[in-house]
């Protein structure tokens, strides 16, 4: 009888979490300190509103513009596009 007992190897997880802590890291290095307070303060939970007042904004729509850029700039941090290839956003319509 095989007394081993079978433990997952939780090592890449480990390995995929540092790696991923790291990029954020990198990212948040990219942001001004303003962009920084606004997503600090989103993943503590304030509203569009809260955020709107700590940063200075005038509207909470305001905010969640500014927050929807923040994703758009991680996006081409992570998934950087060849040279000389453009981003195209299908909710904009070109010209």
């Amino acid at each position: 009888m095989d007394d081993k007992i079978d433990v997952p190897d939780t090592r890449m997880a480990f390995d995929r979490k540092v790696l991923s802590e790291q990029l954020v890291e990198q990212f948040e290095a990219t942001l001004s300190q303003k962009d920084k307070t606004i997503l600090d303060l989103r993943m503590k939970g304030r509203t569009l509103q809260e955020i709107a007042d700590v940063v200075d904004y005038e509207t909470p729509s305001a905010v969640s513009k500014r927050i929807d850029k923040i994703a758009e700039q991680y996006e081409a941090f992570i998934n950087p596009l060849p040279e000389g290839a453009e981003r195209v956003n299908p909710e904009k319509k070109r010209p």
